[in-house]
C-alpha cells in the first residue's frame, strides 16, 4: 500500500513488512478483500507506478497466505487528462491474466472528465508594473482555480490559452506575441495568484476573454463563495 498523501494506507515495502501486516491483520479478525494505491498524477510515467503495482500484487500474494481473500487491486487516480503515459499502460501488463486472479479497479475520474468542460473568463483588469503584464480575471483560485490550493499547483500552461475574443465583436483574435506577467483572481486576497510567469498575449485587454480547456474537474465542485463572490455559470453545449 503506498501512502495517500500521509494520511491513510501503510509504508510497505519489503516482504517481511507485508508478511508482519497481514499476519497483524489477520489477529484482528479483519479480512481483507483487495489492496489499493494512489500515486498522484506526478508519478505516472515515472517508476513509481510499476513500482507501486509490483508491490500490490505482492500484497495480494502473501495477504491470501494469510487467509485473506484478496480479490481486487485498485490502482487509483491520479491518472492524466492528456492521455495515458505508455508506461503506465506497460506497467498495468503484469495484472493481465494474472494466474493470481484478482480483479483490477481504478479511479479515472479527472481523466474523463478535465476535457469535458471549457472555462470562459474575462480580464476585468489590466496594467503593467517592471514593464511585465499583470492581469486580473473575473475568476480566482477560490473558484474555478481552486486546484492551485488543494494540489498545489500553479496554472502551468500557456497552451491552456486557446483563444481570445474581441469584446466588441467576439470574433477570434490572434494571440500574438507573447510576454511573461501575472495573472491574479478577482478577489481583494493578496494570494489570490492564479499564474505567475505565465506566458501572455501582450495584446490582451480589459474586456477580452480567455478560453480555457481541461477546466472540467477539481473547479466547479470545489469552487466556495469567498469574499462573497460568485463564479461561472454553467452553459451545455
Amino acid at each position: 500500500m503506498v501512502c495517500f498523501s500521509g494520511k491513510f494506507g501503510d509504508d510497505l515495502e519489503t516482504d517481511e513488512q507485508i508478511h508482519f501486516r497481514m499476519k497483524q491483520i489477520q489477529e484482528l479478525g479483519i479480512q481483507l478483500e483487495g489492496i489499493h494505491f494512489h500515486c498522484g498524477s506526478a508519478q505516472h510515467g515515472a517508476n513509481t507506478f510499476s513500482a507501486a503495482v509490483k508491490l500490490a500484487r505482492r500484497c495480494i500474494e502473501i495477504g491470501r497466505s494469510y487467509g485473506h481473500r484478496m480479490t481486487t487491486m485498485d490502482v487509483g487516480g491520479g491518472f492524466p487528462d492528456n492521455g495515458i503515459p505508455a508506461s503506465t499502460i506497460k506497467a498495468l501488463t503484469l495484472t493481465r491474466d494474472d494466474p493470481l486472479g484478482y480483479k483490477v479497479i481504478a479511479e479515472p475520474g479527472r481523466h474523463f472528465a478535465a476535457l469535458s468542460f471549457i472555462l470562459m473568463t474575462r480580464v476585468i483588469g489590466h496594467k503593467r508594473r517592471n514593464g511585465r503584464p499583470i492581469l486580473y480575471l473575473n475568476e480566482s483560485t477560490y473558484h474555478s482555480f481552486i486546484a492551485n490550493i488543494t494540489t498545489y499547483e500553479n496554472f502551468p500552461d500557456p497552451s491552456q490559452f486557446t483563444s481570445a475574443l474581441k469584446a466588441d465583436t467576439y470574433a477570434n483574435q490572434e494571440l500574438g506575441e507573447m510576454e511573461k506577467g501575472t495573472i491574479f483572481g478577482m478577489t481583494c486576497c493578496g494570494m489570490d495568484i492564479i499564474a505567475k510567469d505565465m506566458e501572455l498575449p501582450s495584446a490582451i485587454n480589459t474586456d477580452d476573454w480567455l478560453s480555457i480547456p481541461g477546466m472540467g474537474a477539481y473547479t466547479h465542485s470545489l469552487r466556495s463563495n469567498f469574499n462573497g463572490m460568485r463564479s461561472t455559470d454553467t452553459v451545455l453545449v
